[in-house]
């Protein structure tokens, strides 16, 4: 254990540290090196042996060296006295008694403070829910999406009929096209993840992302039949627009990784930071480098087209 001598007394290091800007330090009285840079010392408490039916212990004090405390013990001969009240030995070992019930009920004080810490930091995780007021906003804005989707759709259904005449020629690229599929495919993939990243930071909005998902699945479903007509129309003019947003979302992830491992290979923030926080940003690091596999597939695929 780690402590301090203040005013003549020993105080321990605490269990927990919560610093001023609110994080907290977990098992910190056995961190070695944040107690030591603290200007906390190793507490030896080494009773001296002695024979228990002619001797006993005193507590005398402690001795503080450079880097320990050492509790002082002496060793008293009984010499056959009776420990009697009026005794002074009985007298002085009744005083230090008293003095370590005292340091006791200061102790309790402070797990007092420190559970009644607790409870401000469990009230101001319950204001952070008002955040999630904020992500409303982004549901709005993937429904104006899916809208904007919905309209583009049904302006390509218009041209389905002069696109059918084509239909005939396009036999013999249905190779290259299903391949121009499985990118589309895969960039619905990667909007999903996006929204499962997006569902692991807000648990709450996971039923509503669940629908807006099942949602595009079943229109793309119903829709299957315009997309192959639409693909004939992506060779002039949608193939360059989609290496070009491919390029660009790899840019942006390999940006948001690099932040990532920056962050992880910092040593203050990852002996510092919760292990649950170091732990959820790991993994966000592995979805992106996912991601990226999968982003450079597709640019690759998207090149042969």
């Amino acid at each position: 254990m780690y402590g301090k001598i203040v005013n003549g007394k020993l105080e321990l290091a605490p269990n927990d540290l919560i610093k001023e800007d609110g994080t907290v330090i977990f098992d910190y009285y056995n961190n070695k090196y944040n107690c030591l840079a603290d200007g906390y010392k190793e507490v030896i408490n080494e009773k001296p042996i002695f024979n228990v039916d002619t001797q006993t212990v005193k507590f005398k004090g402690y001795n503080e060296a450079n880097t320990k405390i050492y509790f002082i013990y002496e060793v008293i001969s009984l010499e056959n006295q009776v420990l009697r009240n009026d005794n002074p030995e009985v007298k002085s070992l009744k005083t230090e008694i008293d003095a370590l019930i005292q340091e006791n009920n200061k102790l309790k004080e402070d797990i007092s403070a420190k559970d009644k810490n607790i409870g401000d930091l469990t009230y101001d995780l319950e204001h952070a829910g008002t955040t999630l007021l904020e992500k409303d906003n982004d549901i709005h804005e993937l429904n104006n999406n899916l809208d904007d989707a919905f309209k583009l759709i049904n302006e390509k259904e218009e041209s389905i009929e002069d696109l059918n005449s084509k239909l005939a020629e396009a036999n013999s690229t249905i190779e290259e096209k299903d391949m121009a599929i499985k990118v589309l495919n895969f960039d619905l993939d990667e909007k999903n993840n996006a929204i499962s990243i997006f569902t692991d930071e807000n648990s709450k909005l996971e039923g509503t992302i669940e629908d807006l998902n099942n949602q595009l699945a079943e229109t793309i479903s119903s829709k299957d039949n315009s997309i192959k007509e639409l693909n004939e129309k992506l060779d002039e003019c949608d193939i360059e627009k989609e290496k070009a947003r491919l390029t660009k979302d790899l840019g942006k992830k390999q940006g948001e990784l690099k932040g990532l491992e920056g962050k992880l290979s910092n040593e203050k923030f990852v002996a510092r930071a919760p292990e649950a926080v170091v732990n959820a940003e790991r993994e966000k690091a592995a979805k992106s480098r996912d991601l990226i596999a999968q982003l450079e597939q597709s640019e690759q695929a998207m090149r042969k087209l």
